[in-house]
């Protein structure tokens, strides 16, 4: 089996703005859209980044929308606190897990720094036409999370959401609270998760406290990481 470039898009300077950090990504069940979570470290101006893979239009959305931004919450881990240059710098991020429902009616996003998981209806998201305004409003808070990474949906309507406090997986239910599915000490620092077609999710532990900023013999000190898998609630 051959193996090439399947689709190679450049976003224009308009989305991806001087400064901008695209992180997470997820396309639509139909394939036809991308939704990218703009960090924006650096450029303070996170946003949720919307392509349209058959037209080649792109479109920045909720720039720098409360949702979208952190709440000076700083990441606190066993490892350590996410503060740096002797307390000049803090790992304060703004959106960065993001995901279409597996219906494809919404899509789910949360900054890592923000005790809230919010999604906004994918028809209002990749309708260029819409206002500022009118795709503001039509955002929704879900639940409280914990500070986070990744997250993902699954078929019965779940949202698992990395815990990186807490070494593990927060799931928010279509209906009721959220509750924390795993706990384990062997995790580092819970990062991006992969829902498989026989119903496990992968987990990819990047053990970020012990790679950002760090040396390359500290790294390889660290090694191995790890990626853990865990049956999903719909399975």
């Amino acid at each position: 089996m051959s193996s090439g470039l399947v689709h190679e898009h450049t976003f224009p300077d308009n989305v991806a703005k001087k400064l901008s950090f695209f992180n997470d990504l997820s396309v639509s069940p139909n394939g036809k859209y991308l939704a990218v979570a703009n960090v924006s470290f650096f450029g303070k101006k996170p946003s949720l980044a919307i392509y349209n893979i058959e037209t080649g239009e792109s479109k920045n959305l909720l720039e720098s929308h409360p949702s979208v931004r952190h709440e000076n919450y700083v990441p606190v881990t066993p490892a350590k606190k996410m503060r740096f240059f002797v307390g000049l710098v803090d790992l304060l991020t703004g959106i960065d897990g993001i995901d279409f429902s597996r219906d494809g009616q919404y899509i789910y996003y949360a900054a890592m720094g923000h005790s809230g998981l919010f999604r906004i209806p994918t028809a209002v998201a990749v309708d260029f036409s819409k206002t500022v305004e009118e795709v503001a409003a039509a955002v929704e808070r879900v639940a409280d999370k914990p500070l986070s990474d990744g997250i993902r949906t699954d078929y019965q309507g779940n949202v698992y959401i990395t815990d990186i406090e807490h070494r593990g997986v927060y799931v928010v239910p279509p209906e009721g609270e959220g509750f924390t599915l795993i706990k384990d000490l062997r995790i580092r620092w819970a990062d991006g998760l992969s829902l498989s077609g026989d119903g496990m999710f992968y987990l990819a532990d990047s053990d970020i406290p012990n790679q950002m900023l760090q040396s390359k013999a500290h790294i390889a000190a660290y090694a191995p990481y790890y990626i853990y898998k865990f049956k999903s609630l719909s399975d």
